[in-house]
C-alpha cells in the first residue's frame, strides 16, 4: 500500500474511533436477592496467570473479598465488601498462596487503601444494585498487568468462555479457604428473567447471570471477576496474556443452595465505567451527563462514509510496518468497531453488526498484529459465535464461525484444532439453516483431515462421523446415514469411552429410525441417549433436553392415548425448561411451544369430541324410550 493511503487510512481510523465515543446506551437498575457470594466447582488457577487478582483483608489480617487491579493506583471490588470490612481495608496485590509469608504490610504488594469510593447509587441493599466499589492504593503498583474491563454499553449474552477467581468457597453449610487461588470454570452467561434459582428476583440490566449446566454451584469470594480469559486458541490458558482478559462482572451474590444449576448475579462492569473512569480520572461523576450520553447511538452519515472508505482501502492490500501511533490508533479502532457490532446486534442491526465485526476483523489483518489476531478469534470469534447459535441466530453463527476459520487458517493452518472446531460449527450453523450440501462438505473434511490426524478410535473423529450422519439424514439419504452411525457404534464399542459421544450416536439413529418410519426403534434409541445424558448432564443442559424433545416426538407418532398423553407431558417439561434456559424468542422453545400446545388442543379436542359422542348416543337413547313409550309396538298392543 503507498504511503499516502497509509496516511489516509490512519486518518479515517482516527475519525471513526473518535466519533465512536460515548455512543452506547446505558442500562436499567437491576434488582437482586439476599447477600450470598457463590463460586462455580473450582480447581486451581495456572499459578502467576492472573497478577491482578487482588486479596482484600479485615484490618486483622483475614481474607474477606477479591478485587481487581483495574489500574496502578486503583482496586475494583463489590461495595457490599467495603460496608463489611470499612475504611480500613488492607489490600494485598498479585498474591497465588494467601499464607504467604515474604509478602508483609508495608511491602509493595502490600498496603492499606489510602480511600475508598462507593458508587453514589449503592444503597447498601442488594436488591437495588450499584454494588460497586474502588480502593485507591498509596502509591502506584509497579510491574503488574491490568486486565481490560468492558466498554461501556456492551452485553455479553449466551457468552460460555467466563471464568470466575477466588480463595474463599463454602459448600452448603461447611467453610472453606484454599490456600492456592481456585478458578471456577464451566460458565456461562444467560439472560437476566431465566436466571436459575433467581427469577422471582427480575435481576435488572445493570446485572449479569451467571451458572453452570454441568457442574454444581456454590458459594464463594465475594467482589471476584467475572471475565473472559485470553486463551490462545484454546490451546493453553497459563499462556495468556494478563492485559488482554477482559472484565464483564463483579461477583454480588447468589442463591443459598450449594446445588448444580443455580445462578448468580454479578454487577456489570460496563454499565459502570463512566463512574469507574471518572474516579480513575480525578473528575467528579456527573449523573446528568450520563444520561446525556445515552442519548448519542447510532453512526450519522460521515462516519458511515469513513467506514465504507476505509474497508475498501484494507481490502486493496495489507501493511506489513507501520509507525506505533497508527498502530495503536488502529488497535483502539478495532476495538472500537467490535464493541459497535455488540450495540448494532443488540438493536437489530444484523446487517450494521456483521459489518462492524468484519472491520475489525480485517484490521486485525491488516496490521499483521498476531496477538490480537488471535485475541478476536478466541473471544469475538467463536465466543461470539457461540453465543448467536445459542441465542437461535444461526445466520449471525454461520458468519462469525466462517470468520473464525478463516482466521485460524491465516494464523495456523486449516489442521489447527482451533480451525477444525470452527469449521465444524460452521456446518453445524448451515445444516440448521437448510444447506445441506454445504454442511456435507464442511464435515466431510473435517473427517477426513481427523481421520489423518488422530485415526478412526478418537473422539473428534467419531464425532465428525455423527454430524455427517446428520447431514446425510438431512438429505433423505437413511441408508448412508445408518451406516455411518453403524460405524460409530461399533467404534464407541470397542473403545468403551466417550459417554456422551454414545447418547449423541444413539440419539441421531433414533432420527433415522424416525424418518424411516420405525417408531419402536427411534423410541428404544432415544430412550437409551436420554437415560445416558441424564446420568451425565443436569436436567435443563440443552443435550438432556433435546432427547426428551426426540422422545416426545417419537412417542406422538404412536396412535395411542396413553402415548399422547405421555407426549404432552414430556412437551410441556421440555418447554418449561428451555423457557427458563435458552429464553422465549429461541427457536428451540418456540418448536417446544408449537408441539406442546398442538397436543394439549388435540387432547381437548378429543375430550370434546367424546363427550358430544356421549351426548348423542344418550339423546338416541332417550328419544328411542320416547317413541317406544308413545307409539309402543304392534306386538305390545296386541299382548294387551
Amino acid at each position: 500500500m503507498p504511503a499516502a493511503c497509509r496516511w489516509l487510512l490512519a486518518v479515517l481510523i482516527v475519525a471513526a474511533a473518535a466519533a465512536g465515543v460515548s455512543k452506547f446506551s446505558a442500562s436499567e437498575v437491576g434488582q437482586a436477592s439476599q447477600v450470598t457470594s457463590r463460586i462455580v466447582a473450582v480447581e486451581e488457577a495456572p499459578e502467576g496467570r492472573f497478577p491482578w487478582i487482588v486479596s482484600i483483608r479485615n484490618p486483622v489480617r483475614l481474607h474477606r473479598c477479591v478485587g481487581i487491579l483495574v489500574s496502578r493506583r486503583f482496586v475494583l471490588t463489590a461495595a457490599h465488601c467495603i460496608d463489611d470490612i470499612g475504611k480500613n481495608a488492607i489490600v494485598h496485590i498479585g498474591p497465588y498462596r494467601l499464607n504467604d509469608a515474604e509478602e508483609q504490610l508495608g511491602s509493595p504488594r502490600v498496603m492499606r487503601a489510602l480511600t475508598t469510593f462507593v458508587h453514589p447509587n449503592w444503597k447498601k441493599k442488594l436488591q437495588h444494585g450499584y454494588d460497586c466499589a474502588l480502593l485507591k492504593l498509596p502509591w502506584d503498583v509497579e510491574g503488574v498487568p491490568t486486565p481490560t474491563l468492558s466498554e461501556k454499553g456492551t452485553q455479553h449474552p449466551g457468552s460460555t468462555d467466563v471464568f470466575a477467581l477466588g480463595w474463599d468457597v463454602r459448600r452448603g453449610g461447611s467453610h472453606e479457604v484454599y490456600d492456592n487461588l481456585r478458578m471456577a470454570t464451566s460458565l456461562q452467561i444467560v439472560e437476566n428473567r431465566h436466571c436459575p434459582g433467581l427469577e422471582r428476583w427480575a435481576l435488572g440490566a445493570h446485572m449479569i447471570c451467571a451458572y453452570s449446566a454441568y457442574e454444581d454451584t456454590c458459594q464463594g469470594d465475594s467482589g471476584g471477576p467475572l471475565f473472559m480469559a485470553d486463551n490462545p486458541l484454546n490451546m493453553n490458558l497459563s499462556k495468556g496474556n494478563p492485559h488482554v482478559d477482559l472484565i464483564l462482572g463483579i461477583m454480588s451474590f447468589g442463591p443459598d443452595l450449594c446445588a448444580r444449576g443455580r445462578g448468580g448475579a454479578y454487577t456489570r462492569v460496563s454499565d459502570m465505567r463512566d463512574w469507574i473512569d471518572a474516579i480513575m480520572e480525578g473528575k467528579a461523576y456527573s449523573e446528568e451527563a450520563d444520561a446525556a450520553s445515552r442519548g448519542l447511538s447510532g453512526f450519522c452519515c460521515l462516519e458511515r462514509i469513513l467506514s465504507m472508505l476505509m474497508f475498501f482501502l484494507m481490502t486493496r492490500g495489507a501493511c506489513r510496518t507501520l509507525p506505533e501511533h497508527i498502530l495503536t490508533t488502529a488497535l483502539k479502532a478495532k476495538g472500537y468497531f467490535l464493541a459497535r457490532g455488540e450495540h448494532l446486534y443488540r438493536h437489530g442491526d444484523a446487517l450494521g453488526s456483521t459489518f462492524s465485526y468484519w472491520i475489525a476483523w480485517r484490521l486485525c489483518l491488516l496490521f499483521r498484529n498476531e496477538d490480537h489476531v488471535r485475541n478476536l478469534a478466541t473471544k469475538n470469534g467463536h465466543v461470539k459465535a457461540q453465543r448467536l447459535y445459542y441465542h437461535g441466530d444461526f445466520w449471525g453463527a454461520m458468519i462469525c464461525y466462517w470468520l473464525d476459520w478463516q482466521l485460524c487458517r491465516h494464523m495456523a493452518g486449516e489442521e489447527h484444532p482451533h480451525a477444525l472446531k470452527s469449521l465444524e460449527e460452521h456446518g453445524r450453523a448451515l445444516r440448521r439453516l437448510k444447506y445441506p450440501l454445504r454442511a456435507k462438505d464442511c464435515h466431510t473434511t473435517v473427517l477426513e483431515t481427523c481421520r489423518r490426524r488422530h485415526g478412526q478410535h478418537h473422539a473428534d473423529t467419531i464425532k465428525s462421523q455423527i454430524n455427517l450422519a446428520n447431514v446425510y439424514l438431512s438429505l433423505k439419504n437413511l441408508e448412508k446415514a445408518e451406516s455411518l452411525l453403524l460405524s460409530a457404534i461399533n467404534t464407541l464399542e470397542e473403545v468403551r469411552q466417550y459417554n456422551l459421544l454414545v447418547a449423541l450416536c444413539w440419539n441421531s439413529m433414533g432420527n433415522v429410525h424416525q424418518a424411516a418410519g420405525n417408531v419402536g426403534s427411534a423410541v428404544r434409541c432415544y430412550g437409551k441417549a436420554l437415560c445416558i445424558r441424564e446420568s451425565f448432564l443436569c436436567a435443563e443442559n440443552p443435550d438432556t433436553l433435546a432427547s426428551r424433545y426426540d422422545l416426545a416426538s417419537a412417542l406422538e407418532m404412536r396412535d395411542s392415548p396413553l402415548a399422547l398423553a405421555l407426549s404432552e407431558n414430556i412437551h410441556a417439561a421440555v418447554y418449561d425448561a428451555r423457557l427458563r434456559v435458552l429464553g422465549a424468542h429461541h427457536p428451540d422453545t418456540e418448536n417446544s411451544k408449537a408441539h406442546w400446545t398442538r397436543l394439549r388442543r388435540q387432547r381437548q379436542i378429543g375430550v370434546l369430541a367424546a363427550a358430544v359422542r356421549s351426548i348423542v348416543a344418550a339423546c338416541g337413547n332417550l328419544i328411542k324410550w320416547v317413541g317406544w313409550v308413545v307409539w309402543p309396538p304392534s306386538g305390545a298392543n296386541v299382548r294387551q
